[in-house]
């Protein structure tokens, strides 16, 4: 860990032939941008910018760097106390307009007004980090056109106008220049879209591939709070959307919708006003998705609903739905094809847990005869119609969370949930990023002797205590720190600012690997889960 920091300390430091320029309220800032050279860094002062045009990045407009070592950096002055506000005041201009670019980032910077927040086409390589992206006209991010590479990390996006896209990742058309992949969607709070004609949290549409959505906090949201629709020919392992460790719950519709090559784990969805999870066949068969260790309580309070729906699985493939917890209100736990045939036989069940206080029996099956069953009944059922795999050691007991209420979906002492899970899928992680054991525990959570969780779930960034609105630079995930006296000027001592400001960076890891940032741990998947304060 300290070879890491003191390396990231120096790196910057020997860039010499970068220059540090600033920017205060009333400057022009496309003229701003336009002076970057490859490894510059834009220091924002404190204040409004009011601005009334998109900042355009790409050929025509500013300097398109060939490689990291070149990377751009936009953020807020060492010396600001909030950060600097950029505010499109003309309704039909995109805040941040990026085409065709590459290898920059954004920090500590607040955004607000215009139509979308960041759209970008034909982009790679640019991240935005601990931002604040808020009460735009459209989607706060918009990723179109062969984007990859894009990193969205510990920022808060709220209150998106229009269709209220938190985030609207690829494209409606299925053609191949509309593919979007290899993108993050890390750590953010994203919240605020009842009010919308839609109103997503993130949206992966067709044509996305290997991005991952984790560790986010989703809630108040109109449209689903994650919906994957999956790619056509992407199938393969590496290439599958990741949605882990995230929470949703108060959405007016679903917590999360799968038309495709996704895989779901530990995400914990509640108090959703559809279907906690809903995975189906849009215009062609579902394949690759797996829903694993997941915990939903309270979803969906249609009684004659289900809070995990499996529906026109018929031409199925590569299902599978292993370790979850499903604790539904009124309505079932798990519906089976409320509306033709049921999933097709190839589709895989282990070890859930299915239960529902509307209900005596959890599950409900549509076809003649018997439509009710209690998971031992529903375990025949799959034996019985041919299912590769029937649901062994599942249960209808009642998880003995230790307060579901007060929004702890822990399992206490005596829950059923031990052990009770099989290792198939299931990631080496949970929730909080513990490690699970060779018998994994069924749900979001491995239970320890020492207690959990790491983290109360509510309206604050996973594992930290930063509040919902507009955290400071120096609070959120990764913010600006402090410093005094910036000046003005545009290069002067520029090895100065930049020694500074990595002396900041140096501080704020050394307090960042002193939090609950400590209990996070990588997957075998390479993907981190848990608390990354």
């Amino acid at each position: 860990m300290i070879k890491r920091v003191i390396m990231l300390c120096i790196l910057p430091c020997a860039s010499v032939n970068a220059t540090v320029h600033y920017a205060s309220p009333g400057d022009n800032l496309q003229a701003k941008l336009a002076a970057l050279a490859e490894g510059d860094t834009l220091y924002f002062n404190e204040g409004t910018y009011n601005w009334n045009n998109a900042m355009r990045f790409g050929p025509g407009y500013t300097v398109v760097p060939a490689s990291a070592a070149g990377t751009i950096t936009l953020k807020a002055a060492p010396d600001a106390v909030s950060r600097p506000h950029i505010r499109c005041t003309t309704s039909g201009e995109n805040i941040v307009d990026m085409n065709d670019t590459r290898y920059y980032q954004f920090e500590d910077l607040e955004f607000s007004g215009g139509s979308a927040g960041f759209k970008m086409y034909n982009s790679s390589y640019v991240t935005i980090r601990n931002c604040y992206v808020h009460d735009t006209g459209g989607p706060a991010i918009n990723l179109k056109l062969n984007t990859h590479h894009i990193t969205v990390e510990g920022c808060e996006i709220a209150r998106p106008g229009g269709t209220g896209e938190c985030f609207y990742v690829g494209s409606s058309s299925d053609e191949a220049n509309h593919q979007v992949h290899h993108c993050l969607i890390d750590g953010n709070l994203i919240h605020g879209t009842l009010g919308t004609s839609q109103g997503d949290g993130v949206e992966l549409k067709y044509m996305t591939y290997a991005n991952v959505v984790r560790n986010n906090v989703i809630y108040d949201v109109g449209y689903p709070g994650i919906f994957v629709y999956g790619h056509s020919t992407r199938t393969s392992e590496a290439e599958l959307n990741i949605i882990e460790g995230n929470v949703i719950f108060d959405t007016s519709t679903h917590g999360m919708q799968i038309y495709g090559q996704a895989v779901a784990r530990n995400n914990i969805i509640f108090n959703t006003g559809g279907r906690g999870i809903e995975v189906r066949r849009d215009n062609r068969p579902v394949g690759q998705v797996r829903l694993v260790n997941n915990t939903l309580w309270n979803c969906n309070g249609n009684a004659s609903d289900a809070s995990v729906v499996l529906a026109n699985l018929s031409d199925a493939s590569g299902v599978v739905i292993e370790n979850n917890c499903v604790y539904a209100g009124t309505a079932y736990a798990l519906a089976l094809n409320p509306f033709n045939t049921p999933p097709h036989v190839s589709t895989r069940f282990y070890a859930n847990l299915w239960r529902s206080n509307g209900h005596g029996k959890p599950v409900f099956i549509n076809k003649s005869g018997t439509s009710e069953y209690s998971a031992a009944e529903f375990r025949q059922w799959l034996t019985d119609n041919g299912y590769a795999a029937a649901d062994p050691n599942s249960s209808d007991a009642d998880p003995l969370f230790v307060n579901a209420a007060a929004w702890n979906f822990y399992p206490g002492e005596s829950s059923p949930l031990r052990d009770m899970g099989t290792a198939n899928y299931s990631p080496s992680t949970d929730f909080d990023g513990v490690l699970r054991d060779a018998n994994p525990d069924c749900g979001a959570y491995e239970w320890t002797s020492s207690g959990g969780p790491l983290w109360n779930i509510g309206t604050t960034f996973k594992g930290t205590a930063v509040g919902p609105e507009d955290p400071p630079p120096g609070g959120g995930k990764g913010g600006c720190g402090g410093a005094s006296g910036a000046p003005g000027g545009a290069d002067s001592g520029a090895f100065f600012w930049i020694f500074t400001a990595s002396l900041l960076y140096l501080v704020r890891l050394i307090f960042r690997a002193s939090g609950k940032s400590g209990q996070r741990r990588t997957s075998a998947h390479g993907c981190a889960s848990g608390s990354d304060t």
